[in-house]
């Protein structure tokens, strides 16, 4: 086979694996145009992030400052932002959770974890550290009052650098991840009531260190990540897309892009949107750099959906 057929197919397989998601590469000029009305960038005036003290944090090239952010604000909103809900969780873990596999004890690294609604914590995938890239598809159930660490059911993909989102109804979603090098587009759903796993479908794209959130009207926003070589748009394969989900018919439509690609930004709820706001970003060299930018992403309407 010729490189030239060789390219062919890769194209046919790759527009094949994107029906109902719209097209990554062609974007027609009229959704374009209506994109251009979801996607608003912020004035840096109109925003700031507040440590655990309520003190804005100031960007500089010494700090992480994402990665101390518990207050998104916006103008006079305030919303609490991932980092908030991942060190509340972790202070209630930390010491606690003793994770066994196989019988053995186990430390865990890139597993997720979230607070359910009755309190108690569900620490999904991740990698037995020191051992990656491979993934697990364990679970485990931490019960916050006694201190036990229960076996959960198994996810239907192993994975870690996933996201896991706590839904309005108490189920969580899982999106992404990656295992053994190869990042992820499956989602499944936690059930926490039948304490049992489903599969969701596929996202458009695979992604990993994305974020996650769960809009007004319980459609679920996607947004940027680490991705896999034919999806990447920088050297370090970041992807800018954005799609939503639609929870009553495992649909994943294809929504847009930001500028640009970017990994762990912070996504919050906001009015019928969201806004995003910072990420990080790196090259081939290994040098990171933050994103400071913010954008509201408005109401995704069905027809400002990408379509081939």
């Amino acid at each position: 086979m010729n490189q030239r057929t060789l390219a062919a197919l890769m194209l046919v397989l790759i527009s094949s694996t994107l029906v109902g998601c719209g097209s990554l590469f062609r974007e027609p000029p009229a959704i374009v145009r209506k994109l251009d009305k979801v996607f608003e960038y912020l004035p840096d005036a109109d925003w700031t992030l507040i440590d655990n003290k309520g003190k804005p944090l100031h960007w500089s090239q010494s700090s992480w400052v994402l990665d101390q952010a518990d207050v998104f604000r916006y103008r006079d909103s305030s919303f609490e932002t991932p980092h908030h809900r991942f060190t509340d969780t972790s202070a209630k873990l930390e010491g606690r959770f003793k994770p066994i596999l196989g019988g053995s004890p186990i430390k865990l690294c890139g597993e997720s974890a979230v607070a359910l609604q009755d309190g108690k914590i569900l620490i999904s995938g991740g990698s037995v550290c020191g051992q990656r890239p491979a993934a697990l598809n364990q679970t485990w159930i931490f019960d916050t009052k006694s201190g036990a660490t229960a076996a959960g059911p198994n996810m239907y993909f192993a994975r870690h650098s996933h996201c896991a989102t706590v839904l309005h109804d108490g189920r969580v979603l899982i999106t992404g991840g990656e295992n053994s090098g190869t990042v992820l587009r499956s989602a499944e759903l936690y059930d926490p009531l039948k304490n049992s796993f489903s599969e969701e479908g596929d996202m458009c794209v695979p992604r990993a260190e994305h974020a996650v959130v769960q809009l007004k009207d319980n459609r679920v926003l996607i947004v940027s990540g680490k991705s896999a070589n034919e999806f990447g748009e920088d050297d370090d394969n970041l992807t800018s897309t954005v799609e939503v989900l639609n929870l009553a018919t495992k649909d994943f439509k294809l929504m847009g892009r930001l500028d640009p690609p970017r990994y762990d930004p912070i996504l919050v709820p906001y009015q019928q949107g969201a806004i995003v706001a910072g990420g990080y970003h790196s090259n081939s060299t290994g040098s990171i750099r933050w994103i400071r930018d913010a954008e509201i992403i408005h109401d995704l309407k069905a027809e400002h959906a990408v379509r081939q």
